[in-house]
């Protein structure tokens, strides 16, 4: 083969192959984006959980005459013992992220 069909060659190969690298990195980039996205979703969630377990607590403790403190960390160890996640992410861990 001459040198010229030789580059040629060489030339699209690396022609395909710089642009399949790119598809794949905007792809991956695109992936990363809509992960961001949802974790940003899931901390707002989180936040939003946990001033309703503030606010349920503090309105028990008023009719129980237990502090809210406590009550707080009962219904934390009933979810506990549900084999679920204990939860002791704060609104400002969640805003971390």
């Amino acid at each position: 083969m001459s040198e010229t069909v030789i580059t040629g060659l060489f030339t699209l190969a690396g022609t395909f192959i710089g642009g399949l690298i790119s598809f794949l990195i905007a792809r991956n980039t695109k992936e990363i984006n809509t992960l961001k996205s949802d974790v940003i979703n899931l901390s707002k969630q989180v936040i939003s959980y946990w001033n309703i377990e503030r606010l349920y607590s503090e309105d028990i403790s008023k009719l129980v005459s237990k502090p809210a403190r406590t009550i707080l960390n009962e219904y934390r160890e009933k979810i506990e013992s549900m084999e679920f996640e204990r939860p002791t992410m704060t609104e400002k861990e969640a805003k971390k992220y």
